[in-house]
């Protein structure tokens, strides 16, 4: 798969500044949004742009999986967009941060009732 044809992996979050959330035309959609990206580095060459397809495809398997849906990962405020830059292969997304955290949440500390309540 595309980890193991990976020489390196880079996860990167970070709260996106105002600036880039109006370029990106997010505004006032959440009130604490979550840029995500991940790079996987690799001798991609022309094979790149397919890919980023695929890196693309497995983030899709991974948001409509049931974690994705306790995660918030299915429903994203920008993107997810993901591209071939020379040798890394980029995914990118803005999260609602208050999503992660009630999934987080309801995945480690939470009573069934809780969980059947959001």
């Amino acid at each position: 798969g595309l980890l193991g044809a990976s020489t390196a992996l880079g996860v990167a979050a970070r709260v996106p500044s105002r600036e880039d959330l109006a370029v990106r035309g997010v505004g006032a959609k959440v009130t604490t949004p979550i840029h995500v990206r991940v790079v996987l580095l690799g001798a991609w060459g022309a094979d790149g742009p397919k890919a980023a397809e695929r890196l693309a495809a497995a983030a899709n398997v991974l948001a409509e999986s049931g974690m994705g849906h306790l995660f918030g990962l299915d429903r994203p405020v920008d993107g997810p967009r993901t591209r071939a830059e020379g040798d890394a292969l980029i995914f990118e997304a803005i999260f609602d941060g208050t999503l992660l955290a009630h999934g987080m949440h309801d995945a480690i500390d939470a009573e069934v009732r809780d969980i059947m309540g959001h």
